[in-house]
């Protein structure tokens, strides 16, 4: 074994992926059991779609060669869609991000904000809603993702979070460089699945929906990594994975450590409720130490 993968190898064997994946990274990995690690801390780390290439890549490459984590990973993206919800990024962090607003607001909801506070009427709403939808069809790219997200913002205040959900992703689609679009999806699909539960239904129904919501987050969290919500998101989605792999508790864990950090001043509440899950992630760590499903302890830094 060479000596970069014993030492990535013991970055793993201490719980510190993300770690091994700059080590494994930066050496452009070419055999079979380096890739296979890489998958692996891609993996516990939330980022699927990296996951999901390595496998694939992997599996071309070395034909005669196999990985049960691979092969899952495989099947897991593929059966859960999300390839289908994919959309090519052109930039990287030259793109302009929206600043969150110590309300908790971005510019982007004050078209629908402007429309609404008209309306006094169901029948009033309804013709914003169609205005929306007649929008959305527009031939100017701007026009169509601004009439999305609005009606992703609509389907969100009403509580219809599935709604909302789709209308998001279709505006990341139209643009893919905006985080807030990526993010609002994640966060709309969390929702759906706390009502899914609240609603009486067991929690092995809503694996799927966890998997996409931090597929989405991460995919915020690449554009702009500097903004907490999405860390925020990222760990609340890894949080609900746990009972897939227990090692998701700590990359949750440290997201949640991310978000606080990142608070900017106005960012009170966000940082609050970062600071309130993470107490509850100890617990929950504590708890899967006791029935031996962990022994890592968890992440105190950033």
């Amino acid at each position: 074994m060479n000596t970069l993968l014993l030492d990535a190898e013991l970055q793993v064997q201490n719980g510190k992926w993300e770690e091994a994946i700059k080590m494994l990274e930066s050496a452009s990995c070419g055999i079979f059991k380096e890739l296979s690690m890489l998958c692996g801390c891609y993996y516990v780390t939330g980022q699927f779609q990296q996951a999901y290439l390595m496998s694939k890549k992997a599996k071309k490459d070395y034909p005669g060669d196999s990985d049960e984590l691979m092969d899952q990973m495989i099947e897991i993206y593929e059966s859960i869609g999300l390839k289908e919800y994919d959309a090519p990024i052109a930039i990287y962090g030259d793109f302009e991000q929206s600043l969150e607003r110590p309300d908790e607001s971005y510019p982007e909801s004050d078209m629908l904000k402007s429309m609404l506070a008209s309306a006094r009427t169901e029948k009033q709403k309804a013709r914003i809603f169609d205005e929306l939808v007649s929008q959305s069809y527009s031939l100017t790219e701007c026009n169509r993702e601004e009439a999305f997200f609005s009606l992703g913002e609509m389907a969100f205040r009403d509580g219809d979070y599935m709604a909302a959900f789709e209308y998001y992703n279709y505006a990341s689609k139209v643009n893919p460089n905006k985080a807030l679009y990526w993010g609002y999806s994640a966060n709309s699909i969390d929702r759906y699945t706390a009502a899914v539960l609240n609603a009486g239904h067991d929690i092995e129904e809503c694996i799927d929906y966890y998997f996409i919501s931090s597929f989405f987050a991460r995919k915020a969290i690449d554009l702009e990594p500097g903004n907490p919500r999405w860390h925020f998101y990222q760990g609340m989605a890894l949080k609900g994975l746990v009972i897939v792999n227990p090692h998701f508790i700590l990359q949750s864990a440290l997201e949640y450590n991310r978000a606080m950090h990142l608070c900017r001043g106005g960012q009170t509440a966000l940082y609050n409720a970062s600071k309130q899950v993470r107490a509850n992630t100890d617990s929950l760590h504590e708890l899967l130490r006791k029935n031996k499903a962990i022994f890592f302890p968890l992440p105190t830094g950033i």
